[in-house]
């Protein structure tokens, strides 16, 4: 990356999809941070906070959780289908994710 303040290295990050860039920050940290992002070719307006996981494994455990929650909401007020359908989403993410019930998710 370029360099930032104090000649610290400055990097890019962009949240893209089939190769389009969304929406983008810069920042002097080797993660993304988790706010401060610009609308490019995304919807405006950016996010205004991102929850940042270390891998795959983490972020999709995170949605199968809350799939999990919803679908227990649902459930409670009888929602059937919306339950079904908050469950399915869940299983398909950890199913999309490669994950094993075996597998350690470090």
């Amino acid at each position: 990356g370029r360099s930032g303040k104090a000649g610290k290295p400055k990097f890019g990050w962009l949240l893209s999809e089939n190769g389009a860039a969304l929406y983008g920050v810069s920042s002097q940290a080797l993660s993304p941070p988790s706010v401060g992002w610009k609308a490019f070719t995304g919807e405006a307006p950016a996010p205004v906070s991102l929850e940042i996981f270390a891998s795959l494994a983490d972020a999709s455990l995170h949605l199968a959780w809350a799939a999990s929650a919803e679908a227990e909401a649902r459930l409670e007020a009888e929602d059937w289908t919306a339950a079904h359908e908050a469950l399915s989403r869940g299983l398909e993410v950890l199913a999309r994710s490669g994950a094993r019930l075996t597998d350690t998710f470090e």
